[in-house]
């Protein structure tokens, strides 16, 4: 769903930011 899809994007956004 929506939010599923949304909690996927935050979380390979946090995983972008530690890796930066």
């Amino acid at each position: 769903g929506l939010a599923d899809e949304l909690a996927l994007v935050d979380a390979d956004t946090n995983k972008l930011r530690g890796e930066a």
